[in-house]
């Protein structure tokens, strides 16, 4: 094989079926994904070691494109327990050490910002207790400390905040700071040279980096850590030696340290004498072995041709007028890859298998050409080779509730089927020692995940005081385990001084609070500087301690203070448009039973109740109706998706639990947006901030809950809209409801809820996220790292598209 390949692979001419080599000794293999082509792989290993003979060390595997690769291979490969080797060569600038070097570069040349300065603490250069650090982190943006103020003392306030910031700050600024005063008054190389090694002794640079490598569980990390100082160093004294006498500044001395250190590696070696070599196919140095695998073998990847562009092509080099060859080309550099790849494929003595996927990183893919030139020349049972597509079925025997017996076995259904017709004895016998301690594994481990979630004082941990929270139903809805852990366990975030989302909607919610209990005060008449005292509201929140790291940010001051004006106005035009008026704000009930023997509390930001009297006008009984109002930030709307799958039941459960504890007739609830959307028209402003929701179909009502329907046909403040015709449009048809559905609606929700509380109690906490679409909570969620919930193994729950119908029909 090596010598046929050698004298006709690339040849000129290879139409002669005479040339053409019949072997079996060449395989070319597709795949949908990259899991798939790496799994083959490792199968085959497993398949060459243990019927074959071979040996580990006696396996290369070249692959095109190794980033995209290696991580994957990483996995799948510890999972078989394959012994390899990633020639995964490494710049010194992507140590930690460098990275740190160039902050404190960056720092001490005029970058000093915040975030810089935490960077620099949190390098493993500076071994500093942790919660200092984020005591540290939290003083900075709390006093917005920037510039020089990081050498000055930290004394603003006498607490353990401030005595732990500025026992950091004085531990590694105060160095700097003397670093920067020292490498300025600098003027060459050599000087700089000096000054930054004396730096770099005193803070002890070479002796941490020692010792924290030695405590590296992985021997490739901690050979690499060996190496990082020793090979700074060598750059900096290279440096010297040939430019050390020339004058230079700080920041054109760390631009040039930069880019040699770029193009230094961290060289290392195999560790294990028996192992596979994982290399890249372009780059690594590969030697004689008797199999080969070539991964990646796509039309981009293999050969690595480089495109005729950039400064200059070889187009323009061939027409330039100069005795000095421009080298190399484009055209040079490619018959280099090209002959790299010819000198690899040439190296094995018994087997080639050359693979590809057609969807890497969810980019389409297609063979190498080097494919096509493969199959030219070479034949299979008197017929061209062709590529064979693999469709990857991996032998399951626990169906998703287990790993694979792969570390054991060949996995796939076509070499189960094969040991069951008793071949490959050596594969079967270590089937036969190793399947009863497998099965007893995957059984205590099955028993030992059931265990896990079974909690024998379940009531008392999540329902103290036989107390529950809608948000906390809600929370169960998206993901029991999540409901678990943030109403059982409770952890909390440490603090930290920054501006958060969850900030801006607290401020905005006291903001409306406050203006609409001055509109209520005032008996809903409104002055021409509305917009004043807006301003005033603002300002007396934002100047309270909790929200002191505002203080210090002008711009979102004033993009905060424009959109509560906005907000503002528009429930002005609320108030002004409706006969509806605000009564309550931030409107608390509580007791309100469930079932279960359980009750529920909760507050609603506004309600606004109509009192119209009964009959003729002569009796004087009055009946009260009542729009509920929740103010929301961020992208919440009104779905029957979510009330059905009890995602967002708090409209619905608040509007009937205070309808009926005030005694009164609940015809509205919606969710007014908070935005920060400038809008330049005016009617448009109003219409960002509409209610979202659903309304009673009652002709009179809705006209009540917007007077100006009576003149136009689309309201600015409920989802209303009427045709020319006559009646209401199909999306307003959407969102009001009959009688019968509004109530349905309203019992539904609270079946749900009592639904959960027994799944609740019922100890069922497993994690168990939805998918909508392709969003998952998990991608956001921040207890995965205790969770280590698999969607890809344990799946999801399907949120299908759910209609009006679909929810008041399941209470009927």
């Amino acid at each position: 094989m090596q010598n046929y390949l050698t004298k006709n692979l690339f040849a000129i001419d290879v139409n002669n079926s005479n040339d053409k080599f019949e072997t079996n000794q060449i395989k070319l293999i597709e795949f949908p994904k990259i899991q798939d082509e790496i799994r083959y792989v490792a199968n085959k290993i497993k398949y060459l070691v243990l019927e074959k003979g071979t040996v580990f060390d006696d396996i290369n595997i070249a692959v095109n494109g190794l980033d995209d690769y290696k991580h994957e291979i990483q996995k799948i490969f510890n999972e078989y327990s394959l012994p390899f080797y990633l020639d995964t060569s490494r710049s010194l600038m992507e140590h930690y050490f460098s990275r740190t070097l160039f902050k404190i570069a960056d720092f001490i040349c005029g970058q000093k910002s915040i975030s810089n300065a935490i960077s620099i603490i949190q390098s493993p250069l500076f071994i500093i207790d942790n919660n200092k650090k984020l005591d540290f982190e939290n003083y900075c943006k709390k006093y917005n400390v920037l510039s020089d103020e990081f050498y000055k003392k930290f004394e603003t306030e006498n607490t353990e905040l401030c005595k732990n910031a500025e026992e950091v700050r004085c531990f590694v600024f105060d160095q700097i700071k003397e670093l920067e005063g020292h490498i300025f008054a600098c003027l060459t190389v050599t000087e700089i040279k000096t000054v930054l090694l004396n730096y770099l002794s005193v803070i002890n640079a070479k002796n941490i980096i020692d010792t924290l490598s030695q405590k590296e569980v992985d021997l490739i990390e901690k050979q690499i850590g060996f190496e990082v100082y020793g090979k700074f160093e060598k750059v900096l004294y290279e440096a010297d030696a040939i430019i050390g006498e020339n004058l230079v500044s700080v920041q054109g001395f760390f631009d040039m340290l930069k880019s040699c250190m770029h193009g230094t590696n961290l060289t290392t070696v195999p560790l294990k004498c028996d192992a596979i070599f994982i290399g890249d196919a372009s780059q690594s140095t590969y030697y004689p072995r008797k199999a080969l695998f070539i991964m990646g073998a796509t039309q981009n990847r293999m050969p690595n041709y480089s495109s005729d562009s950039g400064t200059i092509t070889d187009a323009e080099i061939a027409i330039l007028k100069s005795n000095n060859n421009v080298s190399p080309t484009i055209k040079e550099l490619n018959k280099r890859e090209k002959f790299k790849l010819f000198n690899l494929v040439v190296l094995p003595s018994q087997k080639l298998e050359i693979t590809y996927s057609t969807l890497i990183k969810g980019q389409t893919e297609f063979k190498s050409e080097f494919i096509s030139a493969i199959q030219s020349i070479v034949t299979t049972n008197g017929m061209a080779i062709q590529v064979e597509k693999s469709d990857m079925m991996e032998l399951k025997i626990f169906n998703n509730n287990a790993p694979l017996l792969v570390p054991y076995l060949v996995g796939t259904t076509q070499n189960a089927v094969k040991l069951a017709k008793g071949k490959f004895s050596n594969l079967k016998n270590i089937l036969e020692q190793q399947f009863k301690k497998v099965l007893e594994n995957e059984t205590k481990k099955f028993a030992d995940d059931m265990s896990r979630y079974q909690i024998t004082n379940i009531r008392e941990k999540l329902f103290k005081n036989n107390k529950t929270k809608i948000s906390q139903i809600e929370r169960y809805f998206k993901c029991p385990f999540l409901q678990f852990v943030d109403y059982a366990i409770k952890p909390k975030d440490n603090p930290k001084f920054e501006i958060k989302s969850i900030d801006v909607g607290n401020i905005l919610h006291e903001v409306a609070q406050m203006y609409v209990n001055n509109c209520i005060k005032n008996g809903y008449k409104f002055s021409d500087n509305e917009n004043l005292i807006v301003n005033d509201i603002f300002d007396k929140i934002i100047r309270s301690e909790k929200y002191f790291n505002f203080s210090k940010n002008a711009y979102a001051l004033k993009n905060l203070k424009e959109e509560a004006i906005r907000f503002c106005n528009a429930i002005k035009n609320q108030i002004l448009s409706s006969d509806f008026k605000p009564v309550y704000t931030e409107k608390r009930f509580d007791d309100y039973t469930i079932g279960n023997g359980l009750t529920i509390s909760g507050i609603i930001d506004r309600v606004d109740k109509l009192s119209l009297k009964n009959g003729d006008g002569k009796s004087s009984s009055i009946s009260n109706y009542l729009r509920i109002i929740d103010y929301k930030t961020g992208k919440d709307k009104f779905t029957y998706q979510d009330v059905y799958y009890g995602i967002k039941l708090q409209l619905l459960v608040y509007m009937k639990a205070i309808s009926e504890l005030d005694n009164s007739i609940a015809v509205a609830t919606g969710y007014m947006p908070i935005k920060n959307k400038f809008v330049d028209v005016f009617d448009e402003e109003f219409e960002t901030y509409k209610i979202d929701g659903i309304t009673l179909k009652n002709d009179g009502m809705i006209l009540r809950l917007d007077k100006n329907l009576v003149y136009n046909k689309k309201s600015n403040i409920i989802n209303v809209e009427f045709k020319k015709e006559g009646g209401y449009t199909s999306n307003t048809e959407k969102f009001i409801l009959d009688e019968r559905e509004f109530l349905n609606i309203q019992k539904y929700a609270l079946l749900v809820l009592n639904g959960a509380v027994n799944e609740i109690m019922q100890s069922f906490i497993q994690p168990k996220p939805f998918k909508e679409g392709n969003s998952y909570p998990c991608t956001t969620c921040k207890y995965k790292s205790i969770c280590h919930y698999q969607i890809d193994v344990n799946g999801y729950r399907k949120l299908d598209s759910i209609h009006k119908g679909d929810v008041c029909k399941e209470i009927e």
